[in-house]
């Protein structure tokens, strides 16, 4: 049976966040389909993150926003049902 742990976020508790966050572990079967089948692409940004840190040292703000990546919604191309064993066993 694969499974998948959501641990308590401690900072969370200290301080509310403006945003909702989820920390997922995996493991088993969900580990070797995260590995071999979820993930898509690994792209380094660091270059890209101290171009946008140095602009917002400059206080270039509208310029580092043009710098961001467009966030886009993430569909898995699986079934809920296939998603489902994988995570259940």
């Amino acid at each position: 049976m694969a499974k998948i742990g959501v641990p308590l976020q401690p900072l969370q508790l200290l301080q509310p966040l403006p945003h909702r966050t989820i920390q997922i572990g995996l493991s088993k079967e969900a580990v070797t389909l995260y590995v071999n089948q979820w993930v898509r692409r690994i792209t380094d940004v660091t270059p890209l993150a101290h171009e946008v840190h140095a602009l917002v040292q400059d206080q270039q703000f509208e310029e580092a926003k043009t710098k961001l990546p467009t966030e886009q919604t993430y569909s898995p191309r699986l079934s809920e049902t296939t998603i489902s064993k994988a995570i259940l066993g």
